[in-house]
């Protein structure tokens, strides 16, 4: 089982804090968000491999941790699935876990994808209330819809919801998919151009096209880090 960390963006809601390093390099409690993916991924003994994905100040991301270097040379033009399709050379060989370069995470999480028998299985936060409040003056400026079925698939996400109430969970930028799911994935990417898609776009377009997609649920403390207000949210409130 490989990792491929997605970190090409800039994080420009992050302001001034990413004028002279990239997004994934901004620390909570004085340790790097990469850094802290880095020791989750360390301490799985079924995790053999780490690669990122770099693009905005790229020659930043440096660490002995990491096996493979992939470059989105058109990160300021592209989106995630764009970053994801860069280290196609992994997803053709091995087993993945996909995460974005902005959160941090714990290790129960990671190893539940990955005993997962499913070929695209997506962590999720059923909790996501309590912290998307605490974010955000109005929680759906930035919610996404997450629906899912009574056997725990996924049956739509990433829209734009109307309430909250109906929102089963939030995706957590956390993934896996196999080998035998990449060929799935990159089948249907050749049908379109892709350079704006983002991951949850991707995966509804999957739905629809009867791609079976599970999901697990996330009980550690996690985060995802897009302002200011975040780092200090979690700096303030979080145990990490």
């Amino acid at each position: 089982m490989n990792a491929i960390i997605l970190a090409a963006g800039r994080g420009s809601r992050l302001k001034n804090l990413t004028d002279t390093m990239p997004k994934c390099l901004i620390e909570i409690n004085d340790k790097s968000l990469l850094s802290r993916q880095l020791d989750i991924y360390n301490s799985i003994n079924l995790i053999s491999k780490i690669a990122i994905v770099r693009g905005y100040l790229k020659d930043q991301i440096q660490d002995y941790r990491i096996n493979k270097y992939f470059e989105n040379h058109k990160w300021e033009n592209t989106n995630m699935v764009s970053s994801l399709y860069s280290s196609r050379e992994i997803l053709n060989k091995r087993d993945s876990i996909i995460s974005y370069g902005d959160i941090f995470f714990g290790e129960k999480i990671i190893k539940d994808l990955i005993s997962d028998p499913n070929d695209i299985v997506v962590a999720y936060d059923i909790n996501f209330k309590n912290l998307w409040t605490k974010r955000f003056e109005n929680p759906l400026d930035d919610l996404e819809t997450f629906k899912i079925d009574e056997n725990n698939f996924l049956l739509g996400i990433g829209e734009k919801p109307s309430e909250i109430k109906n929102i089963q969970g939030q995706y957590m930028g956390l993934l896996k998919i196999t080998r035998d799911g990449w060929k799935t994935i990159n089948k249907l990417l050749c049908k379109f151009n892709f350079d704006n898609l983002d991951m949850t776009q991707l995966l509804n377009i999957a739905i629809k096209e009867k791609i079976k997609i599970k999901v697990v649920q996330n009980s550690e403390v996690w985060g995802e880090v897009d302002t200011p207000k975040d780092i200090m949210l979690y700096e303030n409130e979080y145990d990490i």
